[in-house]
């Protein structure tokens, strides 16, 4: 593992290399799920471009290193979380956006782009990455690994509706390119939609072409409470039948609701015996222009 993590050193510069058990820190070893067990990886590389990424790819190969992909480790899945022995390509210093097309509603990014910056950035032109797993902290390459959803997912789909492009490396460190700022593609193999939700297992996102949207001003929410599961379920078609597009369509149940309104310190609003009668919600957003 010594001369591996030398030829880590040569790629990324020794700085980058770090020794999973000797870090100090526990981050490395999970994310945000509740099962699996705290494994701590044996090295850490902080890549800067796909150059760097395809020659630490073709060393671990060579090396039989087994490599896991890691953004802000928000994830519920465990698929950031490194086998012990494995290597961890973090990839926090590959944070650029790349470009935003304020004409075509696209941005480029790299994979280290949290939420929280490309809609900082989006939103200075008036456009938005409707993406919306709940972890504003989560990074773009996290989201295309797991094919992120979320609640607006009802109208603007999740992550592989709104990837238009990869740029990525595969195990052998060769570099590809599939799709890009473009709409209609007729023809051939669909690399980016096979990549996207494949956890790294085929290739390492390095670069994504993401699709935008007009950043509609007008936002209203509306909670409403049912007596019981079956009337919301009976409620969610008619609502979607009516014309209406909601931004989020969310159910959530009673005790769910109880532990939300406790934790946050928060009053729903409604009657007393309203809510003490409702068993299920169902919270929906509506937007549109002015």
């Amino acid at each position: 593992m010594y001369e591996f993590a030398q030829q880590l050193a040569a790629i990324a510069g020794e700085e980058n290399v770090i020794d999973g058990a000797a870090s100090g820190s526990e981050d490395f070893t999970h994310d945000e799920s509740l099962h699996g067990e705290p494994s701590a990886p044996a090295l850490i590389v902080r890549p800067t471009g796909a150059e760097q990424v395809a020659a630490i790819l073709e060393a671990a190969t060579a090396a039989g290193v087994a490599v896991t992909a890691r953004g802000s480790g928000s994830g519920l899945s465990g698929s950031a979380v490194a086998p012990a022995g494995g290597l961890v390509i973090d990839f926090s210093r590959m944070n650029k956006i790349l470009s935003i097309d304020e004409t075509n509603h696209t941005a480029v990014v790299q994979p280290g782009v949290t939420l929280n910056e490309l809609d900082a950035a989006t939103a200075e032109r008036g456009l938005v990455y409707a993406v919306y797993p709940g972890e504003m902290s989560a990074t773009i390459g996290g989201n295309i690994a797991t094919n992120a959803g979320g609640m607006r997912a009802v109208r603007y789909g999740v992550t592989r509706e709104n990837v238009l492009g990869v740029q990525a490396v595969l195990a052998t460190g060769e570099i590809i390119r599939d799709g890009g700022a473009i709409v209609k593609r007729s023809s051939g193999y669909d690399l980016t939609q096979l990549i996207i939700g494949s956890e790294g297992g085929l290739a390492l996102v390095t670069e994504a072409t993401l699709k935008l949207r007009p950043r509609l001003p007008v936002r209203s929410t509306l909670l409403a409470p049912f007596a019981d599961l079956d009337a919301v379920t009976a409620a969610v078609p008619a609502f979607l039948a009516s014309g209406l597009e909601p931004t989020l369509l969310e159910y959530i149940d009673a005790l769910t609701m109880a532990a939300i309104v406790y934790t946050a310190e928060m009053e729903l609003g409604i009657p007393d015996d309203v809510r003490d009668g409702a068993q299920a919600y169902l919270v929906v957003t509506i937007e549109q222009r002015d």
